[in-house]
């Protein structure tokens, strides 16, 4: 043994003094870089190789690898490679490389719109790969594998790279991203056959760190662990779409098995702490955690995973804001479909209250399912601002809910149970029934509402859901107490009372950029009963205002002597027969097609324009005054004792204020008109004096020439014809 140990000796002595020579040799630097360009299939040069004795290593300083298109971008350089061999191997019969070391390794894998260039980019002199699968590690490699090859047998024991710098650069971003990476590792193994021990540290250039280890075979069986350590997110921003912020740190573990090319199982362990991501739309923040488990990842995926964001903060676009430590999180069974598509059944989704179960599929057609049993809505104003004043109340049950999403469409059915809407300062708006989902289109079936505990039947329809939003809608409500609507909606009819009924259809769209109100269209009919209105009396209106300013100075006296005592004053009653209209609404404008009101004494009828913001009147009218009020009017005037009362009409020539306070303007020549109809029953002789007295000696002679031309003289004001002749 001590003989064979010298011999040993003195080769590896012999060729550390002739090898020198022989490997400077330009043409054998010229060949061996010729074989390992091909070999790779790239670019190889190398500065000089040496020979060492102690221990006895073959090194190779300033490897070079650049690929044949670009030779002066080097996509793989070392300064040291150092090949180390085990003479103690020889003794056993074989030859066994020892330690291959890489020093100063700096390494480019470059991503542009082919994919990854790698440093190896085609090899060619390789022997294509066999089909039979390495040994596990502990089995013995099969007969005839290497040993039968080779007369002795080779194995590399260990393989070193200590603090490689690794450039990632990613060049279909505009800017184009580079990340710096700080690498340490390195590999063992027994023979070439066997499965390789590998280990690796990585240092992220913004902090952070990923620990693998694990085995590896080429085509063969694989076992990878990564730890991930606080890696900090903010390097990947850049893979938003659109562009936004990203912050936080990753933790977790991750595990591979199987071949490297398609991994048999993949599972991870991740949590994100103190992760903010901001997007014009969305914004994330908190600490969330995740397990995923997969079947061939990278084949016909099979696996579970599941999310908690209960620790965090999701806010959407304004619509939807969930604070830290309400629950919310997802799970499913993730399936492969055809066509290369994924899905995920047994879908379970938690938000609040809301439990739902479904299914999702991906694609271009992708759609959701999901399925809740009721939730209560109290609370859900915190998750949803916009609802936050309506103070919302109830339960909706999901009894079958599908989300289409390319074209957008919704299937199913919504249960709506005693669903209370709050208006500020206003009674409940409490809605029950269920809306069909079909595609774009939203009906409701067997809805009601009850307002101050009033049932109003309810019909919608809502078409193009995702586009113009376009509504028909029809109530119906019998016998309703419009004492209780009155209050409960306040001005301006809050002294109404007297069963209502209420028929209307309307239509319009919704989020029309103008308000609902701007594309309302259709008509509300409405009737009151033996009701009573407070405060609110067309016929005061008028009576006052005739008593203030009739026409002709001394006609003003007259009528103030009618109308302004108290004789009418026991007409102006609260309660009233009858209360109808049609209220017709057309762009946003809205007519009374007319608005009766029917006293035992009187009636009134108008028409015109209500402005739906403030319910201000703009109308025209007239009233009509039955016999008892007549027969009080002429015997006021002087009327004779076999006066016949007539019903009469007083002109309203504007009515504006609002509902419940309306004021009444009547025009000079109608009201003239009015008095005049009394002429030939009521004023007789007594008038003509009147107009003796306001027009000249003679002007009484026109009572006999008819009530016509009475009424012009006073309806219109003075004459304009010369005095009668007084021969």
């Amino acid at each position: 043994m001590l003989a064979l140990l010298a011999l040993v000796g003195l080769l590896f002595l012999g060729l550390a003094l002739i090898l020198p020579g022989m490997l400077s040799s330009p043409a054998l630097r010229a060949q061996l870089e010729e074989s390992a360009s091909r070999l790779v299939g790239g670019r190889v040069r190398y500065e000089g190789i040496s020979v060492g004795l102690l221990p006895p290593a073959l090194q190779v300083a300033g490897i070079r690898l650049s690929s044949p298109e670009a030779a002066e971008e080097a996509l793989f350089a070392a300064e040291q490679l150092s090949l180390q061999l085990d003479l103690g191997s020889l003794l056993s019969g074989r030859l066994q490389l020892g330690v291959l070391q890489l020093r100063g390794v700096q390494l480019q894998l470059v991503r542009d719109a082919g994919g990854f260039r790698l440093p190896f980019p085609t090899p060619s002199g390789v022997p294509e790969e066999t089909t039979e699968q390495p040994p596990r590690r502990g089995e013995a490699p099969p007969a005839g594998g290497a040993d039968a090859a080779f007369p002795v047998a080779l194995a590399l024991r260990e393989i070193e790279i200590p603090g490689a710098r690794i450039r990632l650069e990613d060049r279909t971003l505009d800017p184009p991203e580079r990340w710096d990476l700080l690498v340490d590792a390195g590999a063992s193994l027994d023979t070439l056959e066997r499965p390789v021990e590998v280990f690796a540290d990585v240092q992220a250039p913004a902090g952070g760190r990923l620990r693998a280890k694990g085995w590896l075979t080429p085509a063969g069986p694989s076992e990878l662990d990564v730890e991930i350590d606080a890696l900090e997110l903010a390097s990947f921003s850049a893979y938003l779409v659109p562009r936004g912020s990203l912050q936080g740190l990753l933790s977790g573990v991750v595990r591979m098995d199987g071949p490297i090319r398609e991994p048999e199982n993949l599972r991870a362990d991740l949590r994100v702490a103190d992760a903010v991501l901001l997007r014009t739309d969305i914004g994330l923040a908190g600490d969330f955690s995740g397990q995923l488990e997969v079947r061939q990842p990278l084949g016909q995926p099979q696996g579970h995973f599941e999310i908690d964001a209960t620790s965090s903060s999701i806010r959407y676009a304004g619509l939807f804001e969930k604070s830290p430590g309400v629950p919310a999180g997802v799970s499913g069974r993730i399936v492969a479909e055809s066509e290369g598509r994924l899905g995920v059944e047994d879908l379970e989704l938690k938000l609040r209250d809301l439990e739902a179960r479904g299914a999702w599929r991906s694609g271009p057609d992708s759609s959701l399912e999901l399925r809740a049993a009721p939730f209560d809505l109290e609370g859900w104003a915190s998750l949803l601002p916009g609802l936050a004043p309506l103070a919302l109340e109830g339960s909706v049950a999901l009894q079958e809910l599908r989300v289409d999403v390319e074209p957008w469409a919704l299937y199913g059915n919504l249960g709506l149970r005693n669903v209370s809407v709050r208006l500020p300062e206003r009674p409940p708006v409490v809605v029950s029934g269920e809306i069909a989902l079909e595609g774009d289109v939203l009906r409701s079936r067997g809805a009601r509402i009850h307002l101050a505990q009033q049932p109003l039947d309810l019909e919608l329809r809502v078409e193009d859901l995702f586009g113009q939003r376009r509504f028909r809608s029809r109530v119906r409500a019998e016998a309703l107490d419009s004492g209780a609507l009155a209050q409960a909606l306040g001005d301006p009819w809050s002294d109404l009372s007297g069963p209502l009924s209420v028929k209307g259809d309307m239509s319009g769209r919704i989020g029309s950029g103008g308000g609902i109100a701007e594309t309302l269209s259709g008509r509300l009919d409405f009737e009151i009963e033996d009701g009573s209105l407070a405060g609110v009396s067309l016929l005061q209106a008028a009576f006052e205002q005739m008593g203030a300013a009739g026409p002709l100075g001394i006609l003003a006296v007259e009528a103030g002597r009618i109308f302004g005592g108290r004789d009418l004053q026991r007409f102006y009653g609260e309660r009233f027969e009858r209360l109808e209209g049609r209220l017709v609404v057309e762009g946003g404008s809205a007519h009374l097609e007319p608005l009766r009101l029917i006293y035992r004494d009187y009636g009134a009828e108008l028409r015109g324009g209500v402005d739906l913001s403030d319910l201000s009147l703009d109308a025209q009218g007239v009233l009509t005054l039955y016999e008892p009020i007549d027969a009080v009017i002429a015997r006021k005037a002087g009327a004779p004792s076999g006066y016949t009362p007539a019903r009469r009409q007083v002109p309203l020539a504007a009515v504006n204020g609002y509902l419940d306070a309306p004021r009444v303007r009547l025009d000079a020549q109608q009201v003239g008109a009015f008095l005049a109809s009394y002429a030939s029953d009521v004023y007789g002789d007594r008038l003509g004096e009147m107009l003796e007295r306001e027009l000249g000696p003679g002007a009484g002679n026109v009572v006999d020439q008819g009530l016509q031309v009475l009424q012009g003289i006073l309806g219109g004001g003075r004459s304009q014809r010369s005095p009668p002749d007084n021969r």
